[in-house]
């Protein structure tokens, strides 16, 4: 672990690229945070009963209306004294495989909150632990993680972000995509959760 984690009065959100299931695992053990995810994610056993515990907000990706709502309820958590935790986003709305950042969706930016980055990496030589949608099933991936005799995971806590008065959420979104990405050495790209199901519908 590198960096520090700041306190929620500093930095009410956290963010951080996805690239596994493996993520969150380490997130909800080191902060308990209320997190942002996808409706279906409560569908898996287990982690889906450990995620409704968590009292998670929840979008259908299908829905404008269930994006917009989840978009006032980030604000008022951000603000909110009552929540304790840190409020935790996957902002780019999808795993990918950790070798660039996709397209930032610009609610975790709604609420014109203090931002802290935090950035996760997996340096392998055999098993790639990305789950993305080419790759093996959740499962799968599950059972090769335990039968490797050790995997690797970095974690850096970047500095603190906060909005310009001139930013709006997606000009934000943009800046702190690119201090994520030059923290990772990756290049950003404009693709979207949205490109992956067309291309999986087109095959």
């Amino acid at each position: 672990v590198k960096g520090k984690p700041a306190r929620k009065r500093d930095a009410p959100v956290l963010v951080c690229n996805h690239v596994t299931f493996v993520d969150p695992v380490y997130i909800f053990y080191k902060h308990l945070p209320v997190i942002v995810t996808a409706e279906e994610n409560l569908n898996y056993p287990f982690m889906g009963t450990i995620i409704s515990a968590m009292q998670p907000i929840t979008i259908r990706r299908e829905s404008q209306e269930s994006r917009n709502k989840a978009a006032v309820e980030i604000r008022k958590r951000a603000k909110s004294l009552e929540w304790k935790n840190s409020l935790m986003i996957f902002p780019e709305g999808t795993t990918t495989n950790g070798k660039a950042m996709v397209s930032f969706k610009s609610g975790a930016f709604s609420s014109s909150s203090p931002v802290q980055p935090m950035v996760v990496r997996y340096p392998h030589v055999h098993l790639d632990p990305s789950w993305v949608a080419d790759g093996p099933s959740a499962y799968a991936l599950l059972f090769r993680l335990m039968t490797q005799f050790h995997n690797y995971m970095e974690i850096e806590y970047l500095p603190v972000m906060r909005p310009s008065k001139q930013e709006n959420p997606r000009s934000f979104a943009e800046r702190v995509r690119a201090e994520m990405a030059r923290a990772l050495n990756v290049v950003v790209t404009e693709h979207t959760f949205d490109d992956v199901s067309m291309v999986d519908a087109a095959r």
